[in-house]
């Protein structure tokens, strides 16, 4: 019965309430553990009920690839689960995007500046479009970040910080907010802006990809939507009404 987190902390993220599970794909190049078929990484958590799922990782190439269209399929048969993928770290060029951020059905997530430069795109975020011409990435958040880092002794328990680049800082931001989303949704917030038992709901992934793409803010000097942006930076405020 006791209220968590009532004295907030810089350190404590996006969602600190959350439960994560972890799953260890490799280090850096070396991604020995993304099985050949991506039904069984999403399964694994799936099952246990994960809804939102991040992923830091993806190969060369704008085009639609076997793991593209395995996200596609896994979200058409689970119309619950949000996959989020970043988008990668080859731009400004154009149809730098990284597959399976490619997938249809996927948050591809770019990034931006930070800070009073968040308004700008990061320069180094992947660019769409895909190689079938589809707009990429969907929405873009700030790819500089300061995030946890343990100390590599797993009998510490020890943790301290880490300031670092890229879209893989940015798409666990994006799902981080997404879980936010997804709770105000399911504790019945919608549409009076205050929480209510009966106007709660399980929403879709259609759902939580139509509110995150319309809480987005265009960055001026973009096309919007377009390439570089997609539909613009994740401010949640714009959607989620107290």
């Amino acid at each position: 019965d006791k209220e968590p987190y009532l004295t907030p902390d810089v350190g404590d993220g996006m969602a600190p309430a959350a439960k994560l599970i972890f799953q260890d794909v490799g280090y850096q190049t070396e991604l020995y553990g993304i099985p050949s078929n991506l039904e069984t990484l999403f399964d694994e958590v799936y099952n246990q009920d994960v809804r939102i799922h991040s992923n830091s990782w993806g190969g060369a190439g704008n085009d639609y690839s076997s793991h593209s269209r395995q996200c596609d399929e896994y979200v058409w048969d689970h119309k619950d689960m949000v996959i989020c993928f970043a988008q990668g770290n080859d731009g400004p060029g154009v149809a730098t995007v990284h597959e399976p951020a490619t997938a249809k059905n996927v948050i591809s997530v770019g990034g931006t500046e930070n800070g009073e430069y968040a308004h700008k795109m990061w320069g180094s975020s992947s660019r769409g479009p895909t190689s079938d011409d589809r707009i990429k990435p969907t929405i873009v958040i700030p790819a500089i970040i300061t995030s946890a880092r343990g100390d590599r002794d797993i009998t510490t328990f020890n943790c301290g910080v880490v300031t670092n680049q890229g879209t893989s800082m940015a798409c666990p931001t994006a799902a981080g907010l997404s879980t936010l989303l997804r709770q105000y949704f399911v504790d019945g917030w919608y549409p009076t802006g205050r929480p209510s038992v009966r106007d709660g709901f399980l929403p879709t992934t259609a759902t939580m990809m139509a509110a995150l793409m319309t809480c987005g803010e265009a960055l001026a000097g973009y096309d919007y939507p377009g390439n570089d942006q997609g539909w613009g930076r994740i401010l949640l405020d714009n959607v989620m009404h107290f």
